[in-house]
This record gives C-alpha cells, structure tokens and sequence, in this order.
C-alpha cells in the first residue's frame, strides 16, 4: 500500500513522454499561498465524499488487448456493494488492479513493465495488435433497500486510456481526449483521490506495512512517518521547509558577509578622517576666497549697469528724433504703396482684357476649324450614300437572279426524281434475272469442280515427298555445320585473342607514357614546392617581424592618445604653464612631476597610490621661476596650482635595507628623464618598499624597523602601525615604461604627430594584411602542389605494376594466338570430307527440286481449272451482272444529282434572306446618312452665327484695352513722383539713424561688459561641501559678513590676502571625494545589511509558522487515526489492542512513529515482531483505521486475506461485508469465507492465452 502518485506527479524515467503536457505535483490549488515571496504553501488536502447521500460506484470495464486480456473483454457489471474476482493462479486476476492503476494514470513501473507498450497483449491468437485500452465506466446512484439502486440520470461518465507500440499514449473522458490533470479533478470531485490513492491495496502490500521502520532512513524510501504524512497531507510542508531552511542559512551566510563589507568600509572611512579635515579647512578658504571675488565681481557689474542705463536713456531721445523723421517717410510710403496698389489693378484689368481677347481668339479658331470638319464631314457623308445606294441596286439585281434560279432548281428536282423510280423499278427485275441465271450455273459448274478436287488430293500427297525430301537435305547441311563447327570456333578464339593483344599493346604504351611523365615532373614539382615553401618562410617571418612592429606601434599610438588626452583632461592651469614653457616666456619650468619619470606598469598602482597628488605638482628650477608660474596665473585669472623648487631639494640618505626579504626600494624602480631630477622623486617616496603581498608588507612594516610599505594592489602599511587600502586603487599619477619612442612622448604631443602615428600604424597593418595574403597563396600552392605529387607518387607504383601485369598480359596473349593458331590448324577440316558432304548435299537438293517441279505442274493444273470456271461464270451470268452494275452506277448518278440540287435550292434560299437583310440594312444606312447631313448643314449656320458674335466681342475687348493702356501709363508717372520724395526724405534721415547707431553698439559693449562679469561670478564655483558632516554654521565666517560695505580696492586687498592663505595649504583634495565615497558606500553596506536582516528574520518567521502548521495538522489527524486504530484492531482479534505512537515524545518527526501492538491475551509487541497473521490483522486494523480518516465511495484490495487462518478471513470479511452497506468494494480472494460473503462474483479463466471473465450474482 506504498504511496504511487499518477502520471502527472512523476518524471518519465522509464516511460516515453507522454503526448501531451503532463502538470507538476503540487498546482496552484485555490486556498495555497506564497511565503517568502515565491515559496508556495499547499492547501491541505480537500475533505473527499459527497453529503447529499449520492455516491460513485464503477459499473463495469472494457478491457482491449491489455496484458492477457485478448480482444474486448467486459468485466462487469459490479454490484454496487461487494463484488469478488476469483479465478486460478496465472488467469489475469491481478491485471484488473493493473487496469485500474493503468486508468488512474500510473506509470509502467507500478504495473511491474519498463514500458507502457508492453502492456499491449501479445499472444498466438492475437499477434500482432497495435495498442491496447482500459475503460471504466461510473455512475452516480442513490441507495434503496437491500440490492436495489437508482442511477441518476446523467451522470454516468467513462474514463480510459489508450497506450500504442510507440509508447505513446492519451486519456479520454466519454470518449474524449484529455490531460491526465482532468482526469484526477473529475475524479477528485466525486471523492476519489488519486494523489494518495489508500483505496487501492494491491497483493503484498499489507505486509509492507508491517516491515515499515518508523522513519525513512533515505529518500525515496517510506517509513511509518512518512506512510502517515501521506495520509493526513503533511507531506506537502516538507519541500517547502526545506526551500525555506536553505534560504535561511544563504542569507546568515550573506549576513555575515555583509557585516565583514561594512566593518572594512568603517574603517577606511575612519582612515581618511584626519586628511579630509584638512582638505576641507583648504576648501573653506577657497569658498571664502570665492565669495569676496564674487562681492568684488557684483560691485563691477553694478557699476557697468549704471553706465548702461545712461547710455540707453540717451539711446532712447535719438530714437524719437528718428521715429518723428520716419512718420514722414512712413506717409510717403503709404502714398506710394497706394498708387501701386491702384496701378497693379488697372494692369491686372489691362491682363484680363488681353487674355479675353486671346481666348475669343481661339475661340474663333476653334469655331472656324469645326466648320472646315462640318464641310469635310458632310462632303464624305454624301460620297457613302452615293456608295450605299450602288450597293442596295447591286444586292436587288442579285435577290432577281437568284428568285429567277429557284424554280429551275425545283423543275429540275422533279424530273430527277422520276427517273430515280424509273431506274429503281429497272435495277430491281436486273437483279432478279442476274440471280435465276445464277442457279442455272451449278450442273455446269459441278465437272470442273471434282476435277479440281482430284488434282488437290495429288497434291497434297506429293507434300509428303516435298517435306521429307526437305528433312534429308536439311540434316546432310546440319551435320556439314557440325564437322566446320570446330574450326569456327577456334578461328573466332584466335580473332578475340588478336583483338585483345592490340588493345593490351595500346594500354601498354599508355602506361609507359604518364610514368615517363611522372618522372619527368616531379623533380620539376619537388623544385617548385620547395621554391614557394622556402618564400612562404620568409614572408612568415616577415610577418611576425610586422605583427611585432604593429603590436608595437599601437601601443605606442594607444600610449601617445592616452597622454593627449590626459593632457587635455587635466586642468587648463597646466596647460597653459607649458605653453609659457614652449613659448620660451618662462624657461625653468621642467613640467609635472609624474611627467619627469616613468615606472614599470607592474607599479603604477603602488607608486601612484603611495604620493598621490604630490606627483601632479609642477617642477620649476627655483622659488623666483615658481613665483613667476604663480603671477602669470593670478594676472590672467587662470586657477591655482602647487609647484615645487628643484634646487631646495636635498638628494635623500636612504637606509640601510635587508635585501633578504622580496621587496625593492620604490625609488631604485624609477626611471628619471634627467639625473637632476632625482632630488625631488627621492624626497618625496623616500625608503617606501614595494612588495606583491599583504603578509610580506606586514610583516616587513611591523618589524620595528619603521619601513613604510605599498603593496601592488595599493594597501600601504606604516610603520606607526596604520593600514590604508581597499576601494578603488589609485593609477596613472606617473608615465608608464615603454619603447624609445613612447619615451620620448614625454616632451610633449601634437596632433600631427598623432596623425602620422595613426598613418604609420594603418601602413603597417596593410603590409601585415598583403604579408598574410602572400604567404596564405604561396602556402595553399606548395599544399596543393604537394597533395597533387603526394597522388603521383602514390600512384606511380600502381602505374609500375600495371605496366609489369600488362607487360605480361602481352606475352601471355603472344603465346595464346600461338596456341590458337595451332588448333587451328589441329581442327582444320578435311577437303575430301568437306567434298563429300557436299555432293550428297547436291545430290538430296537435285531430288528435292524434283519433287517441287512435280507439286508445281499440279499447281498449274489446279490454275487451269479454276481459269475454266471463272470464265464459265463471266459467259454465262455476266450480260445480267454488267447490266445491274450499270443501272446502280446511274442510279447513285441520278441520287447526286438530287442532293445537289436540293443543296442548290437551300443557297438560293439563303442568298435571297442575305439580301433582303442587306438592302433592310442599306435603307436603314441612306436613313442615317440623310439625318446626318440634315445635322450637318444645321451646325453650318450655327458656327457662322457664333462666328459673328465672337468677331463682335474681339472688337469690344480690343477698344476696352486701348482705354486701360492709357491709365496705366498716367498711373506710373505719379509713382514715380513719389519715389523721388521718398529719396530725399531717406538722404535726411540719414545723420539720424548714424547717431543712433553709435548709441546702440555702445549699449551693445556695456551690455557685454555686464555680461562679462555675470560669466565671471558664474564661473566662480565654490566647492561643495555636502555630506561632509559639516555644520551649517561652521561654513559662515563672521569677518566676511561685511564685505558688502567695502570699496573695490579694501577687497583687492583682502582677496590677495586670502590667496596667500590658501597657497600656504598643501592638502590632499582627493581625500575628500575619498571619505565621501566611503561615507555613501559604508550608508549603502549598511542599507543592504538591513535588508538581508530584515529578508533573514522573515524566512525565520515563516519557518516557524510552516512547521507550527505542519505539526498541528499532523497531530490532529495522527489523534483520530489512533483512535480509531484502537478500535478496528480490538474488534477483529475480539479483544486485542494496537497503538501508534512518537518515538520521541516532544517531536514525531525526529525519531518517526512506532506501531506497537497486544495480541489479544499477549503482551506489547512492536509490529515487527509478531508472526504473519497477525502482522496482517495489524496492518488491516490501520489500513481500515485510514479509511475511516479519509473515506472513498470505493475500494479495491488484492488478495488482502492471503496470510489470515480461517477465523480471522471471516472476521475481517464479516467487517468488510459491513462495510459495504455505503460503499463498494473490489477484492480479489481465493478464500471461500470471503468470496462467498460478496454480492456478486467475477470469475476470471484463461483460455487460448487470452483471459476471459464471467458475472454471477449471488444475491436472490
């Protein structure tokens, strides 16, 4: 009774998938919810059954083809209470279980198969079927009194499954197909529970049940524990507290990763306190410096505002001045614009009557060219009616002749139609004479006849000597072919072995020729391959010696790109100090300190990490140049920047080192442009060690010594006993190492020599591209040239031996035609023989010859006679035979000449209707052509009346253009007039607008100049210095309060001030953005530590709350399970007991459950230990004990009795036949106590290999 899940819940290890989508084993049933956000928590499982006194029985099954059951086989019908299947050992009793768990969507495992295919039956009778089915028919039905049911109408339903040869299978409900998932949910509706399906107790199952441990000791394996989760429904809970419980220990894991990423970040924050105190000091004093510039800036501003008010107030008098001269010319230009206006419409007009004019013109044209077709029209009009009426006179003379014709057709018809009876009557008497005379024929015909019969018999019996002399002559020729046959044969041997020499000669040659070739060629070949072998190596190393180049050169390109644009992105300030430098304006400059040196890549993170910002300072010879440096950049507003004087630089005394360790000094892995400029790179790294790991560097620094050590990921440890490192690492501060040419960037970049980098990089890599080109082509050829020689050279053997097997096929076929040749003449014949045969041959062909000459003479004889009789006949009979031949022959004539003219009758006919419809058509036609010309000379007078009222309106229009051409030409002369006032109107205002002008480009450069110094206090950006836990109070400064009340040289003076301040301050900007950075990463760490303790305690929460779940549900239902154990078991042994039990008192799922059991008048025992009866009342008591717990309307059990004595069958078979009173039970038995108690048997036997059944009620 091991737990087996349908189709649909496992995966198909050993069947076929399915042809169909198979669902999970737990869906997403309405009452589950989603903890943890994605981990599903199953509803417990639903309460089975119906309640309104309905219940589900099977009623029969249709077994086809399946496992021994051959055909279609019904079981059934099944009593609606207790039906047993009984039949021998090996009949197929079993297999109506294996039907069942077939249907309910079990795999071929659970029925004892690899594959659902082999269920399929298979037997002498049956050989060859292709698939196999199981349907299970239900029907809903109400209980009435003993063995009495109603079926409600309509509900019965069928289930089945069909599987094939290719393991392919599907389900249908009535008949149509299904997902197995339907299935179980039609199922489940009417309280049947295929998930955990106890109504199904197969053979051997109690037992197991008795040999159950309390707890599976591994997965997949069932114990107490887990047969009982099953049940209640707890089992659904353990996946998910696993999901769960792995959750929790991946986010205590994360946790604790977390808090070790914020303890580091804390402490790096708290590393840069110190330096970032400082910079911000630095920053404060620049905002300060800021701020005054900003107050200095306004007061200018203000002071440009107030000049350009002035100059736009005097700007805006000049502008009346010249609006008042504008109205004037404003007027004038009305004036003129009016005129204008006034002369466009009288031109417009003058247009308008020009183009009426031309198009009455075109008019008159148009109306003049449509008389000229009228006049052409009507002329043709008149021609086609001419025409017309020839025709219509034409077509009448022929419809005279043709009525004239017809009645000579008809006479004639007549008369031959008199003479076709006449001749009719004639051809009749004709032939009957020629038959009379016929008859008369035969007594002088008989005569002739016998005669001929008689000549006939002779001949026939000369044919006899014919053929056998034929035989004779036949035979003598065959046995002449027989004795020549001999030397035919061999004579065609010799001509074939003849022919085969020839060719064998020919191939020979062949042969010899491609392997004279062959050596020829090779050497040849050999000399070329090694030729292109030999160029191709050179053309490799070319191209490795290019590839290296270009590698080269691109780093180079790479190299010089990165320190223009590191150029570029650093700030103007040193831009434009090198171009003081370049120009020659201030000479000892050398330029930026990190410029001066250049470093393995190997060390770029260490030596940029270990000075920092000190490498960006710029490098001049002495104080007097750095001044300079510094003025230049005050007197042009530039910025600021930190220099540093080389001749206060004292060479450094480095100590003394113990080389064991594997560290170098920094300062010896620098490589200076100028040995002069090691005093400032040895002042500034001093004896900082470099080494590749953190315990070396410990271990190094902390050895009292008092070394400072940077590692090459940047972690630097002081003597003093601090540590920095961690984030991002510094890089770049200093110039890379690199070729000659690379170094010598260093001095400095243009783009020129950016773009001959990039066109001698480009060069380089078309000549590694043709390199590689060359180099592939030659290395195909010698490949190609080598495989064709590596062929030949294969081949030249076989050549070789061809020629020797050939060479010897030739001697061998010289020596045949020598042999053949001598049988030849070995078998050549004898002439006197030869002559012999020919003479009897002779001989037989003479007698032969006679003979025929014989049957010819008879032949001819024959002949006469038959000459004889035709003529008899021709002299007798042939007057009556010519004559009726004659009268047929002109009585066909006579025929003719009727159906010809009773063809000419029918054209006549037609010709005369053909004419008639022409000359209807003609008259229709002069009709027509009369109305036509009527219409013609009608549109005539029509277009010569327009052509007078358009010549009219042409003469109007011509005097109204006249008139408008005069008042255009008036018009134009008073514009001009008024252009000339507006002329000299403009020469006036001239001086005007030129005063204005000048006020307005004034306005324009005081508007600039205010512009100028809004830039300038835009450009003034204080530092930011937000999120630095600054208070606000801290960032105002009492003494600026009143830098408002001062003039512009009181805050000069306090700026310079102020800028000497800063100067004097060498902090470390970066250190802010540093501890900033490392404030919003150790808030962000923290964020997320949050979060991972607030998702940890939620899992903890829900874990709980799961397995609070899981163990009252399971408490609940073991209670009611227990109990009702107590009760089965004491009923069927009348007095026993039996209890469940936890192993470990506070949780049942630790150690498991027991089942521990009193025999009756015994001791406790655990189940294990009792005997085999007694196991199985046991394992029944529970099993009837979860029947009570979760109840089906049906139940099938499988030899449950096969361990029990008499007594005890009929204990538990009285029990089941109670039980039956509301539900219906299957069980297979061979126990006569318990089949003989059931209401209807099932009788199961084999016959033929194939299983049979039969129903027999024995209830009365």
């Amino acid at each position: 009774m091991t737990k087996e899940k349908p189709a649909d819940d496992e995966p198909a290890v050993d069947d076929h998938p399915m042809d169909e989508e198979e669902t999970g084993e737990y869906e997403f049933d309405e009452g589950g919810e989603k903890v943890c956000d994605d981990i599903y928590i199953p509803p417990p499982p639903k309460p089975t059954g119906i309640e309104d006194g309905r219940r589900l029985v099977i009623t029969r099954m249709e077994l086809h083809n399946f496992k021994s059951y051959g055909r279609t086989q019904i079981l059934g019908p099944f009593h609606k209470c207790f039906t047993s299947i009984v039949g021998p050992n090996g009949s197929g009793k079993s297999n109506v279980i294996d039907a069942l768990l077939f249907v309910f969507g079990h795999r071929a495992q659970k029925l004892r198969l690899k594959k659902v295919s082999l269920l399929i039956h298979n037997s002498d009778t049956y050989p060859d079927c292709t698939s196999c089915s199981v349907k299970i028919h239900f029907a809903l039905i109400h209980d009435k009194l003993e063995d009495q049911m109603d079926i409600i109408e309509g509900s019965e339903f069928s289930i089945s499954r069909t599987a094939f040869k290719d393991d392919k299978n599907h389900y249908c409900i009535n008949d149509k197909k299904v997902k197995v998932s339907e299935v179980k949910a039609r199922l489940m509706a009417h309280g049947i529970d295929l998930t955990y399906n106890r109504f199904l107790i197969l053979q051997g199952e109690v037992e197991q049940i008795s040999l159950m441990k309390p707890k599976a000791e591994d997965d997949g394996e069932n114990g107490m524990l887990e047969f009982l989760e099953d049940i209640i429904g707890t089992t659904r809970l353990k996946a998910p507290l696993e999901q769960i419980n792995q959750r929790i220990t991946e986010l205590n894991e994360l946790r604790a990763e977390k808090i070790n990423r914020c303890r580091i970040v804390q402490k790096e924050k708290d590393a840069l306190e110190s330096v970032k105190n400082e910079a911000i000091t630095y920053l404060k004093l620049e905002n300060r410096l800021i701020k005054k510039q900003a107050t200095l800036y306004g007061k200018q501003k203000e002071k440009s505002l107030t000049v350009l008010e002035e100059v736009k107030k005097e700007h805006a008098e000049a502008m009346e001045i010249l609006n008042e001269a504008m109205k004037g010319l404003d007027e004038i230009k009305e004036k003129q614009k009016q005129k204008q206006q006034d002369c466009d419409e009288i031109n417009a007009t003058y247009e308008a009557a020009n183009k009426q004019l031309e198009a009455l013109n075109e008019k008159y044209k148009a109306l003049e060219k449509e008389g000229e077709q009228n006049r052409i029209k009507n002329t043709n009009t008149f021609e086609k009616g001419k025409k017309i009426l020839a025709d219509k006179n034409g077509v009448e003379d022929m419809l005279k002749e043709a009525a004239a014709e017809l009645p000579k057709l008809e006479e004639q018809t007549e008369i031959n139609q008199k003479k076709h009876a006449d001749m009719q009557l004639e051809l009749t008497e004709a032939e009957e004479e020629l038959s009379r005379q016929r008859g008369t024929l035969e007594g002088d015909l008989k005569p002739l006849r016998q005669t001929r019969e008689k000549y006939e018999a002779d001949l026939m019996a000369m044919q006899k000597e014919i053929n056998d002399a034929k035989a004779a002559l036949d035979l003598k020729k065959s046995d002449l072919d027989q004795y020549l046959l001999a030397e035919r044969q061999e004579k065609s041997k010799l001509i074939s072995l003849e022919s085969d020499l020839k060719s064998n000669i020919l191939k020979l040659e062949e042969k010899k020729r491609l392997v004279d070739n062959c050596a020829t060629d090779l050497p040849e070949s050999e000399r070329r391959i090694e030729a292109n072998l030999k160029r191709a190596k050179e053309l490799e190393e070319k191209r490795l010696a290019i590839d290296t180049k270009l590698k080269q050169e691109t780093q180079v390109l790479m190299d010089a790109k990165n320190l223009v644009r590191d150029r570029e992105s650093r700030n103007r300030v040193l831009t434009k100090i090198m171009e003081q430098k370049r120009s020659g304006a201030i000479p000892g400059i050398y330029g930026r300190l990190g410029d001066l040196a250049t470093i393995d890549r190997k060390y770029d993170i260490a030596i940029s990490t270990i000075c920092g910002g000190q490498l960006d300072k710029i490098l001049t010879d002495c104080p007097k140049t750095s001044s300079q440096c510094i003025d230049y950049l005050k007197k042009n507003n530039i910025g600021t920047a930190t220099f540093s004087a080389l001749d206060q630089k004292q060479k450094y005394r480095h100590a003394d080192f113990d080389f064991s360790y594997k560290a170098q000094r920094l300062i010896d892995l620098i490589e200076v442009q100028d040995e002069k400029f090691v005093p400032a790179f040895s002042d500034l790294i001093r004896d900082t060690l470099v080494v590749e790991t953190s315990d070396l560097a410990n271990k190094i620094a902390f050895s009292g010594r008092g070394w400072t050590v940077v590692t090459l990921n940047g972690h630097i440890y002081r003597g003093s006993g601090v540590m920095t490192g961690g984030g991002r690492p510094s890089q770049g501060k200093m110039r890379l190492t690199s070729s000659d040419k690379r170094a010598s960037l260093a001095a400095g970049l243009s783009e020129d020599d950016i773009q001959n980098l990039e066109k001698e990089v480009q060069q380089l890599r078309q000549d590694l591209i043709n390199t590689t080109a060359e180099a592939d082509r030659l290395q195909q050829e010698a490949a190609q040239a080598k495989k064709d020689n590596d062929f030949i050279k294969y081949q030249l053997p076989t050549f070789q031996m061809e020629i020797e097997e050939v060479g010897k096929m030739v001697e061998s076929l010289k020596k045949e035609i020598e042999e053949a040749r001598i049988r030849v003449e070995k078998v050549k014949p004898d002439p006197a023989k030869v002559s012999e045969f020919e003479e009897e041959i002779t001989s037989l062909s003479d007698t032969y010859d006679g003979v025929k000459e014989k049957a010819r003479i008879h032949e001819d004889k024959i002949a006469e006679v038959d000459a004889q009789i035709k003529s008899l006949i021709s002299d007798k009979v042939g007057p009556a035979e010519r004559k009726a031949n004659k009268l047929k022959r002109e009585l066909e004539d006579i025929s003719f000449a009727l159906s010809k003219a009773e063809a000419g009758k029918k054209n006549v006919a037609r010709t005369i209707e053909k004419c008639q419809e022409k000359i209807a058509q003609y008259k229709k036609e002069v009709v027509e052509s009369n109305e036509l010309l009527a219409q013609l000379k009608g549109r005539r007078h029509e277009i010569r009346d327009e052509l007078d009222t358009i010549e009219k309106e042409r003469e109007q229009t011509r005097s109204q253009r006249e008139e408008l051409a005069e008042k255009v030409k008036a018009e134009l002369a008073e514009l001009n007039k008024l252009k000339q006032e507006e002329s000299k109107f403009q020469t006036s205002n001239l001086d005007i607008k030129h005063k204005v002008d000048l006020l307005i480009k004034q306005v324009e450069e005081k508007e600039c100049a205010v512009s100028r110094w809004s830039q300038m206090i835009a450009d003034l950006k204080p530092n930011d210095l937000d999120g630095l836990d600054i208070a606000a109070e801290e960032l105002e400064d009492e003494e600026d309060a009143n830098d408002e009340d001062l003039d512009v040289k009181e805050l000069q003076r306090s700026i310079e001030q102020l800028d000497k301040e800063v100067k004097k301050i060498k902090p470390n900007i970066n250190a802010i953005e540093e501890y900033r950075q490392k404030h919003a990463l150790y808030i962000e760490r923290s964020k997320e530590l949050d979060e991972v303790t607030r998702r940890r305690d939620n899992h903890r929460d829900a874990y709980e709350n799961v397995k609070n779940m899981r163990m009252n549900e399971f408490k609940q239902g073991f209670m009611i399970i227990n109990r009702k154990l107590k009760e089965m078991y004491r009923m069927i042994t009348l007095g026993g007991d039996a209890e469940l039990e936890y192993c470990d008192s506070l949780d049942p799922f630790l150690e498991g459950i027991a089942f521990s059991v009193r025999p009756n008048k015994k001791t406790w025992k655990r189940i294990s230990n009792l005997s085999g009866g007694e196991k199985t009342l046991s394992s029944l008591s529970l099993i009837f004990a979860l029947h009570h717990y979760k109840p089906s309307p049906l139940y099938v059990m499988d030899e449950i009795d096969a361990a029990l004595d008499f007594k005890n069958v009929s204990i538990v078979g009285n029990y089941i036949k109670e039980r039956t009173k509301n539900t219906q039970f299957l069980i297979i038995s061979l126990r006569n106590n318990m089949y003989e108690l059931s209401d209807r048997l099932i009788g199961i036997y084999k016959t033929y290999n194939s299983t049979k059944s039969l129903a027999y009620s024995l209830v009365a």
